[in-house]
């Protein structure tokens, strides 16, 4: 097996890599940091060796690993409902909800991230092993690149026209023309927001 050592460590770092660069974490949004950032690295990084490890298992012939690889489409799946659940719990906290649909948006998302990282690490090995280190090398950083055009699906003007609006308080509530966002408790704040400073 240590003839596929540069395989699987140029298959794994494209994995590892694209996961890397497809992780939007901020305070917003789940997943929170920091530990969003260990979670998804750490079953990226699992996805990327799977991925990587698929080549050597096809030449040798080894297909028992490919049990680890439905074992691993399994737990993605996993991963997806409890992406959504935890979704769910955090959507009874905020003031304007976001809907099933959204939070399946994202659960789906997450998913299909690892999948992603799973075929970027897989074709780089194959590259690798059949073209040369240098050939995959340069395959992984298009693969990365790709998937980098794959993370963004559609954005709001693509599915609606956007308008200025005018903002507003109601009592300590931001209003977005009829629409209450927030609510901002602090005098200061209100008055920064609402553009008086």
């Amino acid at each position: 097996m240590e003839q596929y050592l540069i395989v699987v460590v140029g298959g794994i770092t494209a994995g590892f890599v694209t996961r890397l660069a497809l992780l939007r974490v901020d305070y917003r949004q789940y997943p929170g940091y920091p530990h969003g950032f260990v979670t998804h690295l750490s079953l990226g990084f699992i996805a990327a060796a799977l991925g990587a490890i698929a080549v050597p298992a096809l030449l040798e012939p080894d297909y028992t690993a490919f049990t680890f690889l439905a074992l691993a489409a399994q737990q993605f799946r996993e991963i997806r409902n409890m992406e959504r659940q935890t979704l769910e719990s955090l959507e009874e906290s905020e003031l304007v909800e976001r809907g099933k649909d959204y939070i399946e948006g994202i659960a789906r998302t997450f998913e299909a991230r690892n999948y992603l990282v799973m075929a970027t690490a897989f074709v780089t090995a194959l590259i690798t092993q059949t073209l040369g280190t240098l050939a995959g090398f340069a395959g992984g950083i298009v693969l990365i690149l790709l998937s980098l055009l794959l993370k963004t699906g559609n954005t709001i003007g693509d599915i609606c026209d956007v308008e200025p609006a005018r903002l507003k308080f109601k009592n300590t509530i931001l209003m977005v023309e009829n629409i209450g966002i927030m609510s901002v408790g602090l005098k200061e704040r209100r008055e920064k927001i609402a553009g008086k400073d």
